[in-house]
């Protein structure tokens, strides 16, 4: 398996929500798979509806639940689905889903292997981003959560989760505990 080294993680981090000489979209699709590890698929397939302003945060439907993206990220994304959303003629006249990274042919989002050599053209190598991503991801969340706010097959996620070798036996039963309490 492929992962980067924590100081590079931290710098293409850093890079994707600070430098404005990087494209907006490869600075935003960079940002949601290094922090969320989510494909490059995943990403291309948002739409405009999977945003939700909430005061002063902003939720993005990775999976079945909205993650509230950092404030930085949500700015970006923010400047993202406010640029011009169809660059074909046909696509503005007819109005088709607007997906937050939108493709040539109308009501399309990028083409992934595309979008992917975009990525890493820019440094952002996808593979041993997602895999770092769901690394550190999986040393701090159980299997369940990780499966249910990324989207993620739950077998999948059991098996970074193994890969990281974390025991929650302690988080469930501090969490059953909790519960407990509130009955």
């Amino acid at each position: 398996m492929q992962f980067i080294d924590e100081d590079r993680y931290t710098q293409l981090l850093r890079r994707c929500l600070n430098d404005v000489d990087l494209p907006i979209d490869v600075r935003v699709a960079g940002a949601l798979v290094l922090l969320f590890g989510v494909t490059v698929q995943r990403v291309l397939q948002l739409r405009l509806e999977d945003l939700n302003h909430r005061n002063d945060s902003i939720d993005l439907r990775l999976g079945d639940k909205p993650v509230v993206l950092p404030p930085r990220l949500a700015q970006l994304v923010l400047e993202l689905a406010e640029s011009p959303r169809d660059r074909s003629a046909v696509g503005r006249a007819i109005g088709v889903t607007q997906f937050l990274f939108p493709g040539r042919v109308p009501g399309r989002p990028a083409h992934t292997a595309a979008f992917a050599n975009k990525l890493n053209r820019h440094d952002i190598k996808i593979t041993a981003v997602r895999n770092t991503a769901r690394i550190t991801l999986a040393l701090d969340l159980p299997a369940a959560v990780l499966a249910d706010l990324f989207d993620m097959h739950i077998n999948t996620a059991v098996r970074w989760v193994h890969r990281a070798k974390r025991d929650w036996s302690s988080y469930i039963a501090t969490r059953a505990e909790d519960l407990n309490h509130k009955e």
